[in-house]
């Protein structure tokens, strides 16, 4: 919600604005946080270090259920025909079903 309220999109702006965040109230304490930026030239993620990796897949996912949801975006890259909030639906579904800590509700941000 932080990062969805700061109108950017560019994964270096994004960082430098958490960077900027990280000592304001309400910031996650948490050395355990991520986020991920989606954009044309490919998926990033912003560690809680503030260090920026881009995947070397068009996919990524963090988070207790990352490795099954990597492992659904895998196994959908030869599916054809799927929309994006298909194949995100799917991906869900899967880490849902295995990882108890993955529940409903779910929220996807579209900046």
């Amino acid at each position: 919600e932080l990062v969805q309220g700061s109108g950017l999109g560019e994964v270096h702006q994004v960082r430098d604005f958490l960077l900027a965040q990280s000592d304001k109230p309400g910031f996650p304490i948490s050395p355990d946080w991520g986020v991920l930026v989606v954009g044309l030239e490919g998926v990033w993620e912003i560690g809680s270090d503030f260090s920026v990796v881009k995947s070397s897949e068009r996919y990524n996912a963090i988070g207790s259920g990352g490795l099954p949801a990597l492992a659904a975006f895998h196994a959908l890259e030869t599916v054809d025909g799927l929309s994006p909030q298909g194949r995100m639906k799917l991906v869900l579904a899967a880490a849902m079903y295995h990882t108890a800590y993955v529940r409903k509700p779910l929220k996807v941000v579209t900046l």
